[in-house]
Protein backbone atom coordinates (compact mmCIF):
# COMPACT_ATOMS: atom_id res chain seq x y z
CA UNK A 1 0.00 0.00 0.00
CA UNK A 2 1.45 3.37 -1.01
CA UNK A 3 0.42 7.01 -0.67
CA UNK A 4 1.70 10.24 -2.17
CA UNK A 5 2.99 12.91 0.20
CA UNK A 6 4.47 15.96 -1.46
CA UNK A 7 7.20 14.79 -3.84
CA UNK A 8 7.39 11.39 -2.11
CA UNK A 9 5.67 8.02 -2.25
CA UNK A 10 5.28 6.33 1.16
CA UNK A 11 5.31 2.53 1.47
CA UNK A 12 2.90 1.87 4.32
CA UNK A 13 3.65 -1.85 4.19
CA UNK A 14 7.30 -1.05 5.03
CA UNK A 15 7.08 0.08 8.66
CA UNK A 16 10.52 0.84 10.09
CA UNK A 17 9.40 1.55 13.65
CA UNK A 18 7.23 3.54 16.05
CA UNK A 19 8.44 6.17 18.51
CA UNK A 20 7.00 8.27 21.31
CA UNK A 21 5.25 10.13 18.51
CA UNK A 22 4.75 9.13 14.91
CA UNK A 23 5.76 6.16 12.81
CA UNK A 24 8.58 5.73 10.33
CA UNK A 25 8.16 4.18 6.87
CA UNK A 26 10.26 3.62 3.78
CA UNK A 27 9.60 6.18 1.05
CA UNK A 28 11.07 7.33 -2.26
CA UNK A 29 10.87 10.31 -4.59
CA UNK A 30 8.27 10.01 -7.34
CA UNK A 31 10.84 10.14 -10.10
CA UNK A 32 13.35 7.77 -8.47
CA UNK A 33 11.94 4.62 -6.82
CA UNK A 34 15.44 3.09 -6.68
CA UNK A 35 16.65 5.50 -3.96
CA UNK A 36 14.77 4.93 -0.70
CA UNK A 37 14.56 7.11 2.41
CA UNK A 38 13.04 6.99 5.88
CA UNK A 39 9.96 9.17 6.47
CA UNK A 40 8.84 9.86 10.03
CA UNK A 41 5.16 10.88 9.97
CA UNK A 42 3.66 12.77 12.92
CA UNK A 43 -0.05 13.53 13.12
CA UNK A 44 -0.63 17.15 14.13
CA UNK A 45 -3.70 16.06 16.09
CA UNK A 46 -1.41 14.10 18.43
CA UNK A 47 0.66 17.20 19.13
CA UNK A 48 -2.43 19.25 19.95
CA UNK A 49 -3.69 16.71 22.49
CA UNK A 50 -3.78 18.56 25.85
CA UNK A 51 -3.14 15.33 27.79
CA UNK A 52 0.57 15.78 28.48
CA UNK A 53 1.63 16.08 24.83
CA UNK A 54 3.49 19.37 25.27
CA UNK A 55 6.80 17.58 25.97
CA UNK A 56 6.39 15.50 22.82
CA UNK A 57 5.87 18.65 20.80
CA UNK A 58 9.05 20.18 22.24
CA UNK A 59 10.93 16.95 21.58
CA UNK A 60 9.80 16.91 17.96
CA UNK A 61 10.67 20.58 17.44
CA UNK A 62 14.10 19.96 18.95
CA UNK A 63 14.74 17.12 16.52
CA UNK A 64 13.65 19.26 13.56
CA UNK A 65 15.86 22.15 14.69
CA UNK A 66 18.93 19.96 15.14
CA UNK A 67 18.68 18.09 11.83
CA UNK A 68 18.09 21.38 10.01
CA UNK A 69 21.08 23.02 11.74
CA UNK A 70 23.28 20.06 10.83
CA UNK A 71 21.87 19.55 7.33
CA UNK A 72 24.88 21.01 5.53
CA UNK A 73 27.62 19.38 7.60
CA UNK A 74 29.80 17.00 5.65
CA UNK A 75 29.97 14.31 8.35
CA UNK A 76 28.91 10.87 7.17
CA UNK A 77 28.56 9.86 10.83
CA UNK A 78 25.35 11.78 11.50
CA UNK A 79 22.00 10.71 10.05
CA UNK A 80 21.19 13.27 7.38
CA UNK A 81 17.97 15.23 6.94
CA UNK A 82 16.80 14.97 3.33
CA UNK A 83 13.60 17.01 3.46
CA UNK A 84 10.84 18.31 5.73
CA UNK A 85 7.15 18.51 4.84
CA UNK A 86 4.64 20.60 6.79
CA UNK A 87 1.33 19.23 5.47
CA UNK A 88 -2.19 20.18 6.51
CA UNK A 89 -2.62 17.31 8.96
CA UNK A 90 0.89 15.90 9.30
CA UNK A 91 4.54 16.75 9.78
CA UNK A 92 6.96 14.57 7.84
CA UNK A 93 10.71 14.33 8.42
CA UNK A 94 12.54 12.60 5.55
CA UNK A 95 15.95 11.22 6.49
CA UNK A 96 18.48 8.92 4.91
CA UNK A 97 17.61 5.24 5.23
CA UNK A 98 19.94 3.03 7.28
CA UNK A 99 20.04 -0.75 7.49
CA UNK A 100 19.88 -1.42 11.25
CA UNK A 101 21.14 -0.07 14.57
CA UNK A 102 24.11 -1.04 16.74
CA UNK A 103 21.98 -2.87 19.32
CA UNK A 104 20.55 -5.08 16.54
CA UNK A 105 24.10 -5.77 15.37
CA UNK A 106 25.00 -6.80 18.94
CA UNK A 107 22.11 -9.30 18.98
CA UNK A 108 23.00 -10.79 15.60
CA UNK A 109 26.62 -11.29 16.59
CA UNK A 110 25.63 -12.87 19.91
CA UNK A 111 23.26 -15.20 18.10
CA UNK A 112 26.14 -16.36 15.87
CA UNK A 113 28.50 -16.51 18.88
CA UNK A 114 30.73 -13.93 17.21
CA UNK A 115 31.97 -10.44 18.09
CA UNK A 116 33.77 -7.48 16.52
CA UNK A 117 37.48 -7.84 15.81
CA UNK A 118 39.82 -5.36 17.53
CA UNK A 119 40.24 -3.38 14.29
CA UNK A 120 36.43 -3.26 13.87
CA UNK A 121 36.01 -2.03 17.46
CA UNK A 122 38.49 0.80 16.88
CA UNK A 123 36.91 1.72 13.54
CA UNK A 124 33.41 1.93 15.11
CA UNK A 125 34.72 4.08 17.99
CA UNK A 126 36.48 6.41 15.54
CA UNK A 127 33.31 6.78 13.46
CA UNK A 128 31.07 7.45 16.48
CA UNK A 129 33.49 10.11 17.72
CA UNK A 130 33.54 11.75 14.28
CA UNK A 131 29.79 12.23 14.67
CA UNK A 132 30.29 13.42 18.26
CA UNK A 133 32.84 15.97 17.03
CA UNK A 134 30.29 17.62 14.73
CA UNK A 135 27.72 17.81 17.54
CA UNK A 136 30.16 19.36 19.97
CA UNK A 137 31.57 21.79 17.37
CA UNK A 138 28.00 23.02 16.93
CA UNK A 139 27.55 23.08 20.75
CA UNK A 140 24.91 20.36 21.00
CA UNK A 141 24.46 17.93 23.90
CA UNK A 142 22.74 14.73 22.69
CA UNK A 143 21.56 13.35 26.09
CA UNK A 144 20.47 9.95 24.76
CA UNK A 145 23.59 8.17 23.51
CA UNK A 146 22.94 4.40 23.31
CA UNK A 147 23.36 1.61 20.73
CA UNK A 148 19.74 1.99 19.55
CA UNK A 149 20.56 5.58 18.52
CA UNK A 150 23.65 4.59 16.54
CA UNK A 151 22.45 3.49 13.11
CA UNK A 152 24.40 1.41 10.61
CA UNK A 153 24.34 2.09 6.87
CA UNK A 154 25.97 -0.36 4.48
CA UNK A 155 27.68 1.51 1.66
CA UNK A 156 28.49 -0.09 -1.70
CA UNK A 157 26.30 -3.04 -0.74
CA UNK A 158 27.29 -6.30 -2.40
CA UNK A 159 30.49 -4.87 -3.90
CA UNK A 160 34.07 -5.77 -2.94
CA UNK A 161 34.47 -2.36 -1.29
CA UNK A 162 31.37 -2.73 0.91
CA UNK A 163 31.72 -0.97 4.28
CA UNK A 164 29.64 -0.07 7.33
CA UNK A 165 29.04 3.55 8.31
CA UNK A 166 27.96 4.23 11.91
CA UNK A 167 25.74 7.28 12.37
CA UNK A 168 24.46 9.13 15.44
CA UNK A 169 20.68 9.51 15.25
CA UNK A 170 17.53 10.47 17.17
CA UNK A 171 18.03 14.10 18.14
CA UNK A 172 14.77 14.47 20.09
CA UNK A 173 16.59 15.11 23.37
CA UNK A 174 19.43 17.11 21.82
CA UNK A 175 19.80 20.70 23.03
CA UNK A 176 22.06 23.63 22.04
CA UNK A 177 24.40 25.05 24.71
CA UNK A 178 26.24 28.37 24.83
CA UNK A 179 29.02 26.71 26.83
CA UNK A 180 29.46 22.92 26.56
CA UNK A 181 31.23 22.78 29.94
CA UNK A 182 28.86 24.99 31.91
CA UNK A 183 26.68 22.98 34.31
CA UNK A 184 23.01 23.76 33.80
CA UNK A 185 19.58 22.75 35.06
CA UNK A 186 18.70 20.82 31.91
CA UNK A 187 15.81 18.35 31.83
CA UNK A 188 16.95 14.91 32.98
CA UNK A 189 16.34 12.59 30.07
CA UNK A 190 17.99 9.58 28.48
CA UNK A 191 18.11 5.81 28.92
CA UNK A 192 18.95 4.99 32.54
CA UNK A 193 21.66 2.35 32.04
CA UNK A 194 23.59 4.74 29.74
CA UNK A 195 23.05 7.90 31.83
CA UNK A 196 25.88 9.76 33.55
CA UNK A 197 25.93 9.82 37.41
CA UNK A 198 25.17 13.56 37.49
CA UNK A 199 21.88 12.98 35.66
CA UNK A 200 20.85 10.05 37.87
CA UNK A 201 21.73 11.98 41.05
CA UNK A 202 19.97 15.19 39.90
CA UNK A 203 23.12 17.31 39.87
CA UNK A 204 23.57 20.19 37.45
CA UNK A 205 25.27 18.81 34.35
CA UNK A 206 27.10 19.83 31.20
CA UNK A 207 27.66 18.26 27.78
CA UNK A 208 30.18 15.94 29.47
CA UNK A 209 27.21 13.72 30.37
CA UNK A 210 27.49 12.48 26.77
CA UNK A 211 31.11 11.44 27.35
CA UNK A 212 30.01 9.02 30.09
CA UNK A 213 27.32 7.57 27.80
CA UNK A 214 29.83 7.13 24.96
CA UNK A 215 32.08 5.39 27.48
CA UNK A 216 29.36 2.86 28.34
CA UNK A 217 28.78 2.17 24.62
CA UNK A 218 32.52 1.73 24.00
CA UNK A 219 32.76 -0.63 26.99
CA UNK A 220 30.06 -2.79 25.42
CA UNK A 221 31.88 -2.70 22.07
CA UNK A 222 35.15 -4.05 23.42
CA UNK A 223 33.78 -6.36 26.14
CA UNK A 224 31.31 -8.42 24.08
CA UNK A 225 28.23 -6.36 24.94
CA UNK A 226 28.80 -6.22 28.72
CA UNK A 227 28.08 -3.09 30.75
CA UNK A 228 30.82 -1.78 33.10
CA UNK A 229 31.16 -3.94 36.22
CA UNK A 230 28.75 -6.27 34.37
CA UNK A 231 25.67 -4.43 35.67
CA UNK A 232 22.43 -5.52 34.00
CA UNK A 233 19.68 -3.26 35.39
CA UNK A 234 19.03 0.03 37.18
CA UNK A 235 19.60 -1.38 40.68
CA UNK A 236 22.96 -2.85 39.73
CA UNK A 237 23.92 0.36 37.90
CA UNK A 238 23.19 2.40 41.06
CA UNK A 239 25.58 0.10 42.90
CA UNK A 240 28.20 0.64 40.18
CA UNK A 241 27.84 4.43 40.53
CA UNK A 242 28.30 4.17 44.32
CA UNK A 243 31.53 2.23 43.72
CA UNK A 244 33.06 4.64 41.22
CA UNK A 245 32.20 7.64 43.41
CA UNK A 246 34.94 6.50 45.81
CA UNK A 247 37.18 4.40 43.58
CA UNK A 248 37.63 5.11 39.84
CA UNK A 249 36.51 2.23 37.65
CA UNK A 250 39.21 -0.08 36.31
CA UNK A 251 38.41 -2.17 33.23
CA UNK A 252 39.46 -5.78 33.15
CA UNK A 253 42.66 -6.25 31.14
CA UNK A 254 42.17 -6.51 27.39
CA UNK A 255 44.46 -8.93 25.60
CA UNK A 256 46.06 -8.14 22.25
CA UNK A 257 47.12 -5.05 20.35
CA UNK A 258 45.64 -1.69 21.47
CA UNK A 259 44.06 -3.36 24.54
CA UNK A 260 45.71 -1.02 27.06
CA UNK A 261 44.97 2.07 24.95
CA UNK A 262 41.25 1.17 24.74
CA UNK A 263 40.85 0.48 28.46
CA UNK A 264 42.74 3.69 29.26
CA UNK A 265 40.28 5.67 27.14
CA UNK A 266 37.18 4.02 28.62
CA UNK A 267 38.38 4.54 32.21
CA UNK A 268 38.87 8.26 31.56
CA UNK A 269 35.30 8.48 30.18
CA UNK A 270 33.60 6.60 33.04
CA UNK A 271 34.75 8.82 35.91
CA UNK A 272 32.05 9.72 38.46
CA UNK A 273 33.01 13.39 38.72
CA UNK A 274 32.22 15.14 35.45
CA UNK A 275 34.94 17.74 36.20
CA UNK A 276 37.59 14.99 36.22
CA UNK A 277 36.19 13.20 33.18
CA UNK A 278 38.20 13.49 29.94
CA UNK A 279 37.37 16.67 28.00
CA UNK A 280 35.98 16.62 24.46
CA UNK A 281 39.24 18.15 23.20
CA UNK A 282 41.34 15.36 24.75
CA UNK A 283 38.82 12.71 23.74
CA UNK A 284 38.86 13.79 20.09
CA UNK A 285 42.67 13.95 20.04
CA UNK A 286 43.14 10.62 21.85
CA UNK A 287 45.51 8.10 20.26
CA UNK A 288 42.60 5.80 19.34
CA UNK A 289 41.09 8.63 17.26
CA UNK A 290 44.25 10.01 15.67
CA UNK A 291 46.07 6.79 14.77
CA UNK A 292 45.56 5.41 11.23
CA UNK A 293 42.46 3.22 11.08
CA UNK A 294 43.35 -0.49 11.19
CA UNK A 295 40.68 -1.04 8.52
CA UNK A 296 41.17 2.01 6.31
CA UNK A 297 44.95 2.43 6.46
CA UNK A 298 45.38 0.20 3.45
CA UNK A 299 48.76 0.32 1.74
CA UNK A 300 48.95 0.02 -2.01
CA UNK A 301 51.35 -2.85 -1.58
CA UNK A 302 50.16 -5.48 0.90
CA UNK A 303 52.90 -8.05 1.34
CA UNK A 304 52.40 -11.83 1.42
CA UNK A 305 53.40 -13.24 4.81
CA UNK A 306 51.99 -16.77 4.68
CA UNK A 307 53.48 -20.05 3.43
CA UNK A 308 52.07 -21.60 0.25
CA UNK A 309 52.93 -24.25 -2.22
CA UNK A 310 54.88 -22.82 -5.18
CA UNK A 311 51.91 -22.94 -7.56
CA UNK A 312 49.55 -21.32 -5.03
CA UNK A 313 52.14 -18.67 -4.23
CA UNK A 314 52.51 -17.69 -7.88
CA UNK A 315 48.73 -17.44 -8.24
CA UNK A 316 48.44 -15.33 -5.07
CA UNK A 317 51.26 -13.04 -6.18
CA UNK A 318 49.52 -12.52 -9.51
CA UNK A 319 46.21 -11.72 -7.80
CA UNK A 320 47.98 -9.39 -5.37
CA UNK A 321 49.64 -7.55 -8.27
CA UNK A 322 46.30 -7.13 -10.05
CA UNK A 323 44.78 -5.84 -6.81
CA UNK A 324 47.52 -3.18 -6.62
CA UNK A 325 46.80 -2.09 -10.20
CA UNK A 326 43.07 -1.89 -9.47
CA UNK A 327 43.78 0.29 -6.45
CA UNK A 328 45.99 2.66 -8.44
CA UNK A 329 43.32 2.94 -11.14
CA UNK A 330 40.68 3.72 -8.48
CA UNK A 331 42.82 6.48 -6.96
CA UNK A 332 43.51 8.07 -10.32
CA UNK A 333 39.82 7.84 -11.23
CA UNK A 334 38.83 9.54 -7.93
CA UNK A 335 41.16 12.47 -8.65
CA UNK A 336 39.71 12.71 -12.16
CA UNK A 337 36.10 12.69 -10.87
CA UNK A 338 36.93 15.44 -8.38
CA UNK A 339 38.29 17.53 -11.24
CA UNK A 340 35.11 16.87 -13.26
CA UNK A 341 32.98 17.94 -10.29
CA UNK A 342 34.81 21.30 -10.22
CA UNK A 343 34.57 21.66 -13.99
CA UNK A 344 30.80 21.03 -13.95
CA UNK A 345 30.31 24.01 -11.59
CA UNK A 346 32.58 26.24 -13.69
CA UNK A 347 30.63 25.34 -16.84
CA UNK A 348 27.34 26.13 -15.08
CA UNK A 349 28.60 29.55 -13.90
CA UNK A 350 29.83 30.35 -17.41
CA UNK A 351 26.37 29.55 -18.81
CA UNK A 352 24.40 31.40 -16.12
CA UNK A 353 26.49 34.53 -15.50
CA UNK A 354 26.67 36.65 -18.66
CA UNK A 355 27.79 39.95 -17.10
CA UNK A 356 31.13 40.23 -15.31
CA UNK A 357 30.59 39.65 -11.60
CA UNK A 358 33.77 40.02 -9.46
CA UNK A 359 32.55 37.74 -6.64
CA UNK A 360 31.50 34.91 -8.93
CA UNK A 361 34.69 35.30 -10.95
CA UNK A 362 36.65 34.80 -7.69
CA UNK A 363 34.58 31.72 -6.81
CA UNK A 364 35.06 30.34 -10.32
CA UNK A 365 38.82 30.89 -10.09
CA UNK A 366 38.99 29.18 -6.68
CA UNK A 367 36.99 26.17 -7.85
CA UNK A 368 39.16 26.03 -10.96
CA UNK A 369 42.33 25.98 -8.84
CA UNK A 370 40.88 23.16 -6.68
CA UNK A 371 40.11 21.23 -9.86
CA UNK A 372 43.63 21.89 -11.14
CA UNK A 373 45.11 20.43 -7.94
CA UNK A 374 42.97 17.30 -8.27
CA UNK A 375 43.87 16.66 -11.91
CA UNK A 376 47.51 17.41 -11.01
CA UNK A 377 47.41 14.60 -8.39
CA UNK A 378 46.30 12.18 -11.13
CA UNK A 379 48.89 13.54 -13.58
CA UNK A 380 51.63 13.11 -10.95
CA UNK A 381 50.82 9.40 -10.60
CA UNK A 382 50.90 8.86 -14.36
CA UNK A 383 54.30 10.57 -14.70
CA UNK A 384 55.59 9.54 -11.23
CA UNK A 385 56.21 13.14 -10.10
CA UNK A 386 56.77 12.44 -6.39
CA UNK A 387 56.78 16.12 -5.35
CA UNK A 388 53.20 16.48 -6.67
CA UNK A 389 51.80 13.30 -5.08
CA UNK A 390 48.77 13.78 -2.85
CA UNK A 391 49.94 13.90 0.80
CA UNK A 392 48.40 10.53 1.84
CA UNK A 393 50.08 8.75 -1.07
CA UNK A 394 53.39 10.48 -0.38
CA UNK A 395 53.37 10.16 3.41
CA UNK A 396 51.87 6.70 3.97
CA UNK A 397 53.87 4.66 1.47
CA UNK A 398 57.44 3.57 0.95
CA UNK A 399 58.27 5.83 -2.01
CA UNK A 400 60.92 3.68 -3.78
CA UNK A 401 58.60 0.68 -3.59
CA UNK A 402 55.64 2.75 -4.75
CA UNK A 403 57.61 4.09 -7.72
CA UNK A 404 58.42 0.52 -8.75
CA UNK A 405 54.71 -0.45 -8.56
CA UNK A 406 53.68 2.63 -10.56
CA UNK A 407 56.22 1.77 -13.27
CA UNK A 408 54.82 -1.76 -13.47
CA UNK A 409 51.27 -0.41 -13.52
CA UNK A 410 52.02 1.99 -16.38
CA UNK A 411 53.53 -0.86 -18.34
CA UNK A 412 50.51 -3.07 -17.60
CA UNK A 413 48.05 -0.26 -18.53
CA UNK A 414 49.32 -0.26 -22.13
CA UNK A 415 47.34 -3.49 -22.60
CA UNK A 416 44.22 -2.23 -20.75
CA UNK A 417 41.85 -0.12 -22.85
CA UNK A 418 39.98 1.08 -19.78
CA UNK A 419 43.20 2.39 -18.17
CA UNK A 420 44.45 3.90 -21.44
CA UNK A 421 41.16 5.79 -21.93
CA UNK A 422 41.34 7.26 -18.43
CA UNK A 423 44.99 8.27 -18.86
CA UNK A 424 44.29 10.02 -22.16
CA UNK A 425 41.43 12.01 -20.63
CA UNK A 426 43.64 13.08 -17.72
CA UNK A 427 46.48 14.25 -19.97
CA UNK A 428 44.10 16.22 -22.16
CA UNK A 429 42.30 17.81 -19.17
CA UNK A 430 45.52 18.64 -17.31
CA UNK A 431 47.09 20.61 -20.15
CA UNK A 432 43.79 22.23 -21.14
CA UNK A 433 42.85 23.21 -17.58
CA UNK A 434 46.34 24.55 -16.73
CA UNK A 435 46.10 26.88 -19.72
CA UNK A 436 42.51 27.88 -18.86
CA UNK A 437 43.45 28.81 -15.27
CA UNK A 438 46.14 31.20 -16.52
CA UNK A 439 43.71 32.70 -19.07
CA UNK A 440 40.97 32.97 -16.44
CA UNK A 441 43.33 34.83 -14.10
CA UNK A 442 44.37 37.22 -16.91
CA UNK A 443 40.72 37.86 -17.80
CA UNK A 444 39.82 38.45 -14.14
CA UNK A 445 42.55 41.05 -13.59
CA UNK A 446 41.76 42.77 -16.90
CA UNK A 447 38.05 43.10 -16.04
CA UNK A 448 38.84 44.39 -12.55
CA UNK A 449 41.11 47.04 -14.06
CA UNK A 450 38.37 48.06 -16.51
CA UNK A 451 35.92 48.44 -13.61
CA UNK A 452 38.48 50.32 -11.53
CA UNK A 453 38.14 47.82 -8.67
CA UNK A 454 41.55 46.14 -8.87
CA UNK A 455 42.63 47.67 -5.53
CA UNK A 456 39.44 46.52 -3.83
CA UNK A 457 40.31 42.90 -4.65
CA UNK A 458 44.09 43.25 -4.37
CA UNK A 459 44.39 40.62 -1.63
CA UNK A 460 42.51 38.03 -3.70
CA UNK A 461 44.50 38.83 -6.85
CA UNK A 462 47.78 38.42 -4.95
CA UNK A 463 46.55 35.05 -3.69
CA UNK A 464 45.73 33.82 -7.21
CA UNK A 465 49.05 35.15 -8.51
CA UNK A 466 50.88 33.27 -5.75
CA UNK A 467 48.92 30.10 -6.56
CA UNK A 468 49.92 30.20 -10.21
CA UNK A 469 53.60 30.59 -9.33
CA UNK A 470 54.06 28.14 -6.47
CA UNK A 471 52.39 25.14 -4.81
CA UNK A 472 49.57 25.86 -2.37
CA UNK A 473 47.91 23.14 -0.29
CA UNK A 474 44.44 22.28 -1.55
CA UNK A 475 42.98 22.74 1.95
CA UNK A 476 43.88 26.44 1.74
CA UNK A 477 41.84 26.81 -1.47
CA UNK A 478 38.89 25.04 0.17
CA UNK A 479 39.11 27.23 3.28
CA UNK A 480 39.21 30.40 1.13
CA UNK A 481 36.19 29.15 -0.85
CA UNK A 482 34.31 28.51 2.40
CA UNK A 483 35.02 32.08 3.54
CA UNK A 484 33.56 33.40 0.28
CA UNK A 485 30.45 31.24 0.55
CA UNK A 486 29.86 32.42 4.12
CA UNK A 487 29.38 35.92 2.73
CA UNK A 488 25.63 36.63 3.00
CA UNK A 489 25.41 38.45 -0.33
CA UNK A 490 27.17 35.64 -2.23
CA UNK A 491 25.20 32.98 -0.37
CA UNK A 492 21.89 34.55 -1.44
CA UNK A 493 23.01 34.54 -5.06
CA UNK A 494 24.19 30.92 -4.86
CA UNK A 495 20.73 29.91 -3.57
CA UNK A 496 19.30 30.92 -6.97
CA UNK A 497 21.42 28.25 -8.66
CA UNK A 498 20.16 24.82 -9.63
CA UNK A 499 19.89 22.65 -6.49
CA UNK A 500 22.30 20.05 -7.88
CA UNK A 501 24.90 22.76 -8.49
CA UNK A 502 24.40 24.13 -4.97
CA UNK A 503 25.15 20.65 -3.61
CA UNK A 504 28.16 20.35 -5.91
CA UNK A 505 29.57 23.61 -4.55
CA UNK A 506 29.11 22.32 -0.99
CA UNK A 507 30.91 19.11 -2.00
CA UNK A 508 33.81 21.05 -3.53
CA UNK A 509 34.16 23.17 -0.40
CA UNK A 510 34.65 19.95 1.64
CA UNK A 511 36.23 17.91 -1.15
CA UNK A 512 39.23 16.72 0.86
CA UNK A 513 37.13 15.47 3.79
CA UNK A 514 33.97 14.33 2.05
CA UNK A 515 35.93 12.27 -0.50
CA UNK A 516 39.04 11.60 1.55
CA UNK A 517 41.55 9.73 -0.61
CA UNK A 518 42.68 7.68 2.39
CA UNK A 519 39.33 5.92 2.06
CA UNK A 520 39.81 5.33 -1.66
CA UNK A 521 39.00 1.64 -1.43
CA UNK A 522 35.57 2.44 0.02
CA UNK A 523 34.71 5.38 -2.22
CA UNK A 524 32.53 4.89 -5.24
CA UNK A 525 33.90 7.34 -7.88
CA UNK A 526 30.40 7.59 -9.40
CA UNK A 527 29.23 9.27 -6.16
CA UNK A 528 31.72 12.10 -6.73
CA UNK A 529 30.76 12.75 -10.33
CA UNK A 530 28.90 10.45 -12.67
CA UNK A 531 30.42 10.48 -16.14
CA UNK A 532 27.81 10.82 -18.86
CA UNK A 533 28.93 10.64 -22.51
CA UNK A 534 32.41 11.90 -21.70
Amino acid sequence: MTEEKGAYIVKYDKLLGSGSFGKAYICYKKNNPQEEFCMKIIKKSELNDPQGEENKKKQLQAEINVVQDLKHTDSENLVKLIDFLDLEQELCIIMELCDYDLSQEYKELKKKQQWFSRSEQIEIIKQILKGAKVLIQNKFVHRDIKPQNILVKIANKGLPNQRKIYKLADFGFTRPLDDIYKKSELTRVGTYVYCAPEIIKNFKFSAKCDIFSYGVVFHQLVFNGSFPDDYKNQIQMNEFIRKIENNPYQCQKLQGKYGDILTNLIEKMLLFNQDHRITFENLLSHEIVTMPSPILADSLFLEIDRKFEKEDLQKLQSENQQSKYDKIYTMIDIFYRKYLLCQSVINYINQEIFIFNPEFSMIKQLIGMIGLEEIKFAFAMLFIIVSDFQSFIKDKHDIPHLIEILKNYLEYSKQSQKDKNLHQKILKCFYKHSKEMQESYNSLTLNLKKEGSINKFKEQINFFEEALQQKIEIQRYCHTLEEYLNNQKINLQIQKFDQKIQQSIQNIMKIETKFEIEKYYFLNPEEIFEIQNK
